[in-house]
C-alpha cells in the first residue's frame, strides 16, 4: 500500500545486499519485512525483481513430538502432562498461535476454579475450554480467526476461495497444488495447511479442529448466501430493478436467513433488495390465493 514502486524498493535492498562483497560494513545490516503475502502480490516486473535468488521457507505448524516442549509448562495442571499435550493437539494440530493460547487459557482457567481433573474427564474439559476460548465467539473476539475471515471477505477470488474451501472441508483433503494460486491465497487466509499422507502425497486440508468447526459447512453456506443477495442487489439496481432479477423460493429464504443472522453487515441497498423480494413473493401467494378460489 505504500506510494512507491515495489520493484524498485526490492532492488534497492538487493543493491546493498551485492553491496556487501566492496563494503564488508554492510554485512552487518539485515532487511527483514514481516507481513502475509503471495510473491506476485509483490513483483510487478519479474525482470527486474530480486526474488530470482529467493529460497522458500515452509513454516509448518508443529508436529506431536515438538509440542513435548510445553510440558513443563503444563505440570501445575496435574496429572500426566501428555495426556494435556494430546487433547491440545487434537484441537489445535500443533497451530503455534492457539497451542499456546489454548495451553494459558488451561493453566488460567485451573489456577482460577483450583479444579483436579482427572484422566478421565481431561479431554472433555479441554473441549470446554476450547468452546469458551475459540469457538463460541471466536469470529468475533480471536484475532486470528478473526483475520482468517477477514482476509477470505476481502480477497478478489471469494467465490472461487469459498469453493475450493467448501471442496477440503466436504473431501478431507485435497491434492496439493502449490503453484496454484487459489491454494496460495486459501493457505494464506490460515484456514488450511498442507499435510503429507502415508504415501507420500501433498494434501491440503483444514488447519485443525477449530478452523473445522467454526469455519464449517452452515458458515459457508452463509457466506455463499450473502454473496449470492450481494451479486442480486447488483444486478437488480443495474437493471432498472425489475422484478425479474428479485430473488424467489429457495435463494430467498437462504438470503433472508442470512440477513437475520447478521443484522449489522447487511447494507442499505440490500436491505431494500430484500423487502422488494418479499413483497413480490407476497403478491405471488395472493395471486395463487385468489387463483384457487377462482378454480374452487
Amino acid at each position: 500500500s505504500l506510494a512507491v514502486d515495489r520493484d524498485e524498493f526490492f532492488v534497492a535492498i538487493r543493491a546493498l545486499y551485492d553491496e556487501r562483497a566492496y563494503n564488508p560494513a554492510l554485512k552487518r545490516l539485515t532487511f527483514c519485512l514481516l507481513g502475509v503475502a503471495a510473491p506476485r502480490d509483490l513483483v510487478k516486473n519479474p525482470d527486474i525483481t530480486p526474488f530470482n535468488i529467493g529460497r522458500a521457507i515452509s513454516l509448518r505448524d508443529f508436529n506431536r513430538t515438538e509440542m513435548d516442549a510445553f510440558i513443563a509448562a503444563l505440570r501445575p495442571l496435574g496429572g500426566n502432562p501428555s495426556s494435556w499435550i494430546d487433547a491440545v493437539y487434537r484441537w489445535t494440530a500443533g497451530h503455534p498461535y492457539m497451542t499456546q493460547a489454548l495451553c494459558h487459557q488451561l493453566i488460567l482457567q485451573v489456577q482460577k476454579t483450583d479444579v483436579r481433573v482427572s484422566e478421565q474427564g481431561l479431554a472433555e474439559y479441554v473441549e470446554s475450554v476450547v468452546q469458551a476460548r475459540f469457538l463460541r465467539v471466536g469470529r468475533s473476539y480471536d484475532d486470528n480467526l478473526s483475520y482468517s475471515e477477514r482476509r477470505l471477505e476481502l480477497a478478489e477470488q471469494r467465490p472461487e476461495l469459498l469453493s475450493l474451501y467448501r471442496k477440503i472441508l466436504a473431501e478431507g483433503s485435497l491434492p496439493l497444488a502449490d503453484s496454484d494460486p487459489l491454494v496460495q491465497d486459501l493457505q494464506l487466509c490460515g484456514m488450511v495447511a498442507p499435510v503429507v499422507t502415508a504415501d507420500g502425497q501433498r494434501n491440503l486440508r483444514v488447519r485443525n479442529l477449530i478452523f473445522e468447526r467454526v469455519f464449517d459447512s452452515s458458515w459457508v453456506r452463509e457466506q455463499e448466501s450473502h454473496r449470492k443477495l450481494l451479486q442480486a442487489t447488483r444486478r437488480w439496481q443495474e437493471r432498472g430493478q425489475d422484478d425479474y432479477d428479485l430473488l424467489r423460493g429457495q435463494e430467498l429464504a437462504e438470503a433472508e436467513r442470512w440477513a437475520s443472522l447478521h443484522p449489522r453487515e447487511i447494507t442499505v441497498e440490500e436491505n431494500s433488495f430484500l423487502r422488494a423480494c418479499l413483497d413480490l413473493a407476497r403478491r405471488d401467494a395472493e395471486r395463487e390465493r385468489l387463483a384457487s378460489e377462482a378454480r374452487i
